[in-house]
């Protein structure tokens, strides 16, 4: 319901992977304090405004879960970072698009790496 409108699905590996999850820990109770925690924590705006490090925000614009706008309105609150959208991308990371967010992520780590003047 989360996934990537624009990316067919490995039922097999999505199967085995919702097994495996429930398998580790199925808490019912969770998702209702995760969504409590959310609506808890308020803005973090302001924090994400003092960041002073490398950031690569990897977004999907299909995400229906959290959408497109706030992963931009992340990207533009920290200071330098660096928005990677992808188009039928949904809350999910599509194998299709691994070697693309291996790509960004080397080159945020790159951004690092590189001392300050």
């Amino acid at each position: 319901m989360i996934g990537s409108p624009g990316y067919p699905v490995d039922e097999a590996r999505m199967r085995e992977q919702a097994g495996a999850t429930y398998d580790r820990d199925h808490d019912a109770s969770g998702t209702g304090r995760q969504l409590a925690a959310i609506f808890a924590s308020g803005s973090r705006t302001a924090a994400l405004r003092r960041l002073d490090v490398p950031t690569v925000v990897i977004h999907g614009r299909n995400d229906p879960l959290v959408p497109f706008r706030a992963g931009v309105a992340t990207a533009r609150a920290i200071p330098g970072a660096e928005l990677v959208a992808f188009p039928g991308m949904g809350h999910d990371l599509p194998r299709q698009l691994w070697p693309q967010f291996t790509e960004a992520i080397t080159k945020n780590a790159e951004r690092a790496a590189i001392p300050a003047a």
